[in-house]
């Protein structure tokens, strides 16, 4: 009988690490969902002097922009520089203490 009684209780062990790694796959899944979904649903505005478009989340860099740019607003050509500062003004990272050595 106390062999039935340890097997009870080793499966209700098993069955509460079941249930845990069962609820951190589940979170683990809504995760994954909610990370594509913001990659591939949700839309950037890129707003210029030179007019504005959406874009995708994921293509929303530097090299994707400028060249959207050039393609759209230039035929292909090189985007003037003003533009160009534009585009890493509204897309660069912030930076603080920058040191600037002079010779």
């Amino acid at each position: 009988m106390n062999y039935m009684k340890d097997l009870y209780n080793w499966f209700i062990s098993v069955s509460v690490v079941l249930s845990i790694i069962k609820a951190t796959v589940g979170v683990s899944s809504i995760y994954g969902i909610y990370s594509f979904c913001k990659q591939h649903i949700i839309k950037k505005k890129v707003i210029l002097s030179i007019g504005e478009f959406t874009v995708q989340k994921k293509d929303y860099t530097i090299q994707n922009v400028t060249n959207i740019v050039s393609n759209l607003f230039y035929e292909g050509g090189t985007i003037p520089d003003n533009v160009r500062k534009e585009i890493l003004k509204q897309m660069c990272p912030k930076v603080t203490n920058i040191k600037i050595k002079t010779e």
